[in-house]
């Protein structure tokens, strides 16, 4: 009876151990195609109605990053090419 406990206990504890762990942020491209989504269905409620709003400007904000970071990438690919062919 003792040894269920402990392993019920410890099951327990293992459970508790694993929701605490945060789940992993999302990607840039992720939480671009959501906003622009959103914006797609304008399923915004009444109450907010700068929500819009703000998301065009983070969807204008999120390409813009995510379009330099894929101009950095290619960069740095052309340079490893480069630099592998010497």
């Amino acid at each position: 009876m003792d040894a269920e406990l402990a392993t019920l206990r410890a099951r327990i504890a293992q459970i508790e151990q694993a929701k605490r762990i945060p789940p992993p942020p999302k990607s840039l491209e992720t939480l671009r195609d959501e906003t622009a989504t959103n914006l797609q269905r304008n399923s915004y409620s009444k109450n907010a109605p700068l929500a819009a709003f703000y998301d065009r400007q983070r969807l204008e904000t999120l390409e813009s990053i995510l379009d330099s970071l894929k101009k950095i990438h290619a960069r740095l690919d052309s340079l490893e090419l480069a630099d592998s062919s010497r």
